[in-house]
């Protein structure tokens, strides 16, 4: 009977010990599993990281390659050019030209006629703004006009602004006089199939007069 328990205890013993040590296997494999994992993913991380860079941030569109359209001297839709520009009397000017934005005068949403036809011009003296253009360009004259008179009407319902047609350029023209910015001319010509609105200094009001007669 003595030997029987024993015996018994002597089993129980080996049992746990059994069961230990196969727990403890169990756990250093899952362990060792977790990382190996922590590690692959560790340097699948690094390696999305372009080379050469830091994990300092830089200024958002530091590295950025900003589209390039034509110059209006390429561009076949243009009908403003830099020549144009010196011989209206702009003094050793720089002309930039880049996609209509949407806008007109900064203040009137027009992306609802926004079309790759149409451009934007700056004119800068000294690398000082001397006038902002919009060209849109429609297949004829008769959605031009159209055109014209919707653009009018947006612009009159602006409270900032007051509409003074006049027609005294192109086709037909008004001046929309900005409240906020009396130093500042504001015109909208119509000419043939072509829609041109002008946002320029006061003083360069001679200067954008003799470029409307050259276009």
């Amino acid at each position: 009977m003595q030997r029987l328990t024993v015996f018994f205890i002597g089993a129980g013993i080996t049992i746990v010990v059994v069961t230990a040590t196969l727990l403890g296997l169990k756990y250093m494999a899952r362990h060792n599993a977790e990382d190996a994992s922590v590690k692959t993913q560790d340097t699948v991380v690094e390696s999305d990281k372009p080379e050469g860079t830091s994990d300092v941030n830089l200024d958002i569109g530091e590295k950025d390659t900003p589209q390039i359209i034509d110059t209006p001297a390429f561009n076949p839709l243009a009908s403003i050019n830099e020549e144009k520009v010196k011989k209206a009397g702009f003094l050793d000017p720089t002309l930039k030209v880049g996609a209509f934005p949407g806008t007109i005068f900064d203040k009137i949403d027009f992306s609802e006629y926004n079309d790759d036809e149409h451009l934007q011009y700056q004119i800068l003296e000294s690398n000082i703004n001397s006038g902002i253009i919009t060209e849109l360009v429609f297949p004829d004259s008769e959605i031009t006009d159209n055109v014209y008179e919707i653009l009018k009407s947006q612009i009159f319902g602006n409270p900032i602004f007051t509409v003074n047609e006049t027609s005294q350029y192109g086709d037909k023209s008004f001046f929309a006089n900005n409240a906020e910015e009396k130093n500042s001319v504001f015109l909208v010509v119509k000419k043939g199939n072509r829609l041109y609105t002008f946002h320029y200094p006061a003083r360069n009001h001679n200067k954008i007069k003799n470029l409307i007669g050259l276009l």
